[in-house]
């Protein structure tokens, strides 16, 4: 089969990257190992084609127009940032689609919501569309503001998804909410959970165990952006950095819509007072590293689709405390893979990070139950084989 990626995120840049890419890092081998050629038209600063893995996966980059960014700068226009990405990325993507696949036409292709609606409405092969995140989604559980253009963004999202041949989401939360907001049917909506990728596995297995005597690190990788928990878990870890010698790391570019020194930031990334530290975005490698030294990690989000960085973090062994928002109760048991507590609640954040930081035991009962947990449920062959299911059911479908 040959299979197709319209992607907003390149699957192994380095310099930038979140969920999208994780995805499609952790998937794309095992459909190549499978003997299926993959292509990936890739939102990329490359501007040469990548081959990879024998030559049955190609990464195509993809010069997508940027006039919405200037709208941003725009006060009066700002608001209509994101439904003018989607038109001009769903434009941009379809013209690439085009020009890559004119002689060799894909299976089937499948894309995130973002950019997607020229692809629906005039499709070059059958559509997947994945439930990645969607800014209406993000903006209703952070509490931001969801004005006419936000809703305008979501109006365009939903033509292209109503279009698709199959929708598939990480989570039954997310799946549950697309059909709130919309008319799509849930029947309609395939659960496949993320994958962690073999690399983040080889790396968790030959870890060795941080000594004992090391300080302690609560570690966060993702994204720093309201949604995400982030002023919550500024306060939590004051209060934890009060109570002993703890440090905190952060992982992830900054998307907080203020400065980082509106938070208390120093230049250097230093957290005014406590021992947490910023470090930006950084390469999975670099992140392996992290999760290789981290004894707790957390997960303070308003909303998550899924939480790939928690079922990384598993993987190393590391037991995980989590929010109850969104899709995060799907992957974090509470008690047996880790600990729950409510979204936006420092003070429970902080008591359960030091509930993990002194009780050794619980840590490493919580932790190993973790990693079972995914070597059971979220390894790349398990999700590669429900996913090429799909596809061969939509070219079924779509040929009969």
């Amino acid at each position: 089969m040959h299979i197709a990626f319209i992607s907003m995120e390149a699957p192994y840049e380095t310099s930038s990257g979140g969920g999208i890419s994780a995805y499609l890092r952790a998937l794309i081998p095992v459909l190549a190992d499978a003997g299926h050629r993959v292509t990936v038209v890739a939102r990329t600063r490359r501007k040469e084609v990548q081959t990879l893995c024998g030559g049955k996966v190609k990464i195509v980059p993809a010069e997508l127009p940027g006039s919405h960014w200037y709208l941003s700068k725009v006060p009066l226009l700002s608001r209509f940032t994101h439904p003018v990405r989607q038109l001009e990325w769903s434009q941009g993507f379809y013209q690439a689609a085009c020009r890559v696949f004119r002689d060799d036409v894909p299976d089937v292709i499948e894309t995130a919501e973002t950019g997607a609606l020229q692809l629906a409405r005039k499709p070059i092969a059958p559509l997947v569309m994945r439930l990645h995140g969607s800014n209406f989604t993000f903006q209703k559980f952070s509490g931001g503001p969801s004005g006419t253009g936000i809703r305008l963004d979501r109006s365009l999202e939903l033509a292209a998804l109503r279009r698709a041949a199959a929708i598939t989401s990480p989570s039954t939360f997310q799946a549950l909410e697309l059909a709130r907001t919309s008319e799509i049917p849930l029947e309609d909506i395939q659960v496949i959970s993320n994958p962690v990728s073999a690399a983040i596995l080889t790396r968790a297995h030959a870890a060795r165990p941080v000594h004992p005597s090391a300080t302690p690190l609560v570690l966060y990788t993702g994204r720093l952006a309201p949604v995400k928990g982030i002023v919550p878990l500024l306060e939590a870890a004051k209060e934890v950095c009060r109570s002993g010698s703890v440090k905190f790391t952060l992982a992830g570019p900054w998307q907080m819509g203020q400065a980082p020194a509106k938070f208390g930031f120093d230049p250097e990334g230093k957290l005014t007072g406590t021992q947490l530290s910023w470090n930006g975005h950084i390469s999975w490698e670099t992140i392996a590293d992290l999760y290789v030294q981290a004894t707790v990690f957390v997960m303070p989000s308003l909303f998550e689709s899924f939480g790939i960085s928690v079922i990384e973090a598993m993987a190393f062994g590391i037991p995980v405390v989590a929010t109850t928002a969104g899709a995060l109760p799907e992957v974090v048991e509470d008690g047996v893979t880790g600990l729950l507590v409510p979204s936006g609640d420092s003070g429970a954040l902080a008591a359960a990070i030091k509930r993990l930081l002194n009780n050794a035991p619980l840590r490493a009962r919580l932790g190993a139950a973790g990693r079972e947990r995914v070597l059971a449920r979220y390894t790349p062959e398990r999700i590669a084989e429900k996913t090429l299911a799909l596809y061969e059911r939509v070219r079924r479908h779509t040929n009969s």
